[in-house]
């Protein structure tokens, strides 16, 4: 549905006042960088870029408000996306009386980029489970949520930090019928800097890159990569995360669709940043960097992209220890 001009202030005076109404659900879910390098739909990190959803339920049916509101004019893009996104999500994994389901309404306001391996399409997914369990008086619970979100995203890493926070791993389990997520502690003292070229790449598009099959050697690397990023982390060993942080399944691939990433490495290599990595599928670019060092690392990147013809946004981010909060009153507790 597209709300023509002169419903705009009606679409928004009824957002303030079913932001803290009984019926309604609000929640704060945080962005992510998944895989890490080798930890291929396994492991994922939550950012402080965050996802505000409120899903509230009308007392009837209003066709002047919208299945999904943005009202941020910048983001009436991810209102289209979302609004059938959202939609499938709720006609298809969750368990609604068709009636509420008429009268349930949906806004959306994020901080987090589309299509650049954010996690963006993760955080709508996770809020609206959530939301809408909680306003149908159920308890989300993690695995089945995580289930649901794996369904519906093809991968749950991404869904898990943002559910979680910190560090999240997953692995399907039960014959791949059911996710499995636990949380890491990560280390305060590294955090995230993003460089994100201005072009979008589907998450479909940067699949389809992947072979049906790898050698068994890339496969070995990867699994010795992924535990060696574990132990860094558990031990907050700059040294060893130095040397995990590298992959031999998507990245090598992948590429094509992100050449500065091969760039950006070269510039960083024998210098201060943990490593630099492919965040999700694309097209954003992960830097790990020691808090101390942050100010030379960015130095190092704003070198480089003054050297580029392509544009980017560089974006300097903590990790998400929370994960997703329930809002009240439109303000955390």
């Amino acid at each position: 549905m597209i709300v023509e001009y002169l419903d705009k202030e009606y679409v928004a005076d009824f957002w303030q006042d079913r932001i803290t109404h009984p019926n309604s659900v609000s929640v704060r879910v945080p962005g992510s960088t998944a895989n890490l390098g080798p930890g291929f739909d396994t492991l994922a990190v939550a950012l402080r870029i965050y996802l505000k959803l409120t899903l509230t339920l009308l007392p009837h049916d209003d066709n002047r408000i919208p299945l999904v509101t943005t009202l941020d004019a910048n983001q009436e893009h991810l209102g289209i996306a979302a609004s059938n996104f959202v939609s499938k999500i709720l006609k298809e994994h969750v368990k609604l009386e068709p009636q509420m389901l008429e009268r349930i309404r949906v806004f959306i306001q994020s901080e987090i980029p589309i299509e650049r391996g954010l996690g963006s399409s993760a955080a709508v997914t996770v809020g609206t489970l959530w939301a809408a369990a909680k306003l149908n008086s159920q308890i989300a619970k993690s695995s089945q949520l995580l289930t649901q979100a794996a369904i519906i995203e093809g991968h749950a890493d991404n869904a898990a930090a943002s559910l979680l926070g910190g560090l999240a791993t997953v692995v399907n389990s039960g014959n791949e019928q059911t996710v499995v997520a636990n949380k890491l502690a990560w280390p305060e003292k590294w955090e995230a800097i993003l460089v994100i070229p201005a072009r979008q790449v589907p998450t479909a598009e940067a699949r389809r890159l992947l072979p049906n099959n790898i050698p068994y050697k890339d496969a070995i690397y990867n699994l010795q990569h992924t535990a060696l990023l574990l132990a860094a982390v558990q031990q907050q060993s700059e040294e060893l995360m130095r040397q995990a942080l590298h992959d031999q399944l998507h990245e090598k691939y992948r590429s094509q669709l992100v050449p500065e990433l091969n760039e950006l490495k070269k510039q960083l290599d024998g210098g201060p940043a943990l490593g630099c990595v492919l965040s999700g599928a694309g097209s954003s670019i992960l830097v790990l960097a020691h808090i101390n060092k942050k100010k030379e690392i960015i130095e190092q990147i704003e070198l480089w992209r003054s050297s580029q013809s392509t544009s980017s946004d560089l974006l300097a981010l903590g990790i998400d220890q929370a994960g997703l909060k329930e809002l009240h009153g439109g303000h955390l507790p």
